[in-house]
């Protein structure tokens, strides 16, 4: 904002920063003459962001045709933020952000409320370091785990520069629970079937214990060994791509899905086209 007119003319410049709500003055002593009736557009240049003060009357109402450009480059902020995401697991909410480019950025910190509209505290001890000057995606994860189930959390991000300079991004909100589970030992149908080039093949585990998940051609022969361990009790999900032990694509035809946990054991039949 530049210029304007209330018992005399102004001519001081005001930036606005739309990320922390605030105005502040640009200290820059090479300013346009006060003014009045002016117009300010934005513009591009080779690619460029500029903002342009044209127009407008001077003191004692003459005619300004001075113009003036602000800017230029990119507006590179010191932290472009592509995504932020808080999911919520049993006891735990996990938060992961990223970011397409940051500059001069010292780290980040997390904040946290039961209140969306509530006082925000800092949650992480110690700043979480940030990559400095790059033009890099750069991946991000915290995971709260002082958390109760079926309370619901609020967070926002904060990025701090090698000045002390912050911004904050967000909010986002989770609400841990405690996973149910399953009431019997079951696999499910694969999906799709037929299917080309990948299943998904699901299951549930009533209790802990070895699991062995294989797939085995019209001989009885096995192709594949998708699972081999142990696993803790609850529901799973594995994708099959039509592939053998070597890596190798099978035959169009059909196979069979077996797991064996304990004394459970299943099977399914599944057909893949090529």
């Amino acid at each position: 904002m530049a210029g304007g007119e209330e018992e005399h003319y102004y001519n001081d410049t005001w930036v606005y920063d739309l990320s922390a709500d605030n105005w502040s003055q640009d200290a820059n002593t090479n300013q346009p003459s006060a003014r009045l009736g002016h117009g300010l557009s934005e513009t591009s240049m080779d690619g460029s962001s500029y903002l342009i003060l044209f127009g407008g009357r001077g003191l004692g109402g003459t005619i300004n045709d001075e113009t003036w450009t602000f800017g230029g480059g990119d507006y590179s902020l010191p932290v472009e933020l592509t995504s932020f995401t808080a999911t919520a697991g049993d006891s735990k909410i996990a938060l992961n952000w990223s970011t397409e480019s940051e500059i001069d950025n010292l780290g980040f910190n997390i904040y946290r409320t039961t209140n969306e509209n509530g006082k925000f505290s800092m949650l992480n001890d110690e700043l979480i370091p940030g990559a400095g000057n790059s033009s890099q995606k750069h991946e991000y994860k915290y995971v709260d785990k002082n958390v109760t189930n079926g309370v619901t959390y609020w967070y926002k991000l904060e990025d701090v520069d090698f000045s002390g300079n912050t911004k904050f991004h967000g909010t986002v909100s989770g609400t841990p629970m405690k996973k149910a589970l399953p009431l019997a030992f079951r696999l499910y149908p694969n999906y799709p079937n037929p299917f080309n080039p990948v299943t998904t093949i699901s299951y549930d585990l009533l209790e802990a214990g070895y699991v062995k998940l294989a797939v085995y051609d019209l001989r009885g022969e096995k192709v594949v060994t998708l699972i081999k361990g142990n696993q803790a009790a609850g529901s799973y999900k594995i994708n099959w791509d039509g592939t053998n032990q070597h890596g190798e694509l099978v035959t169009s035809g059909l196979y069979f899905l077996r797991i064996a946990s304990g004394k459970y054991l299943r099977t399914h039949k599944m057909v893949f086209i090529r």
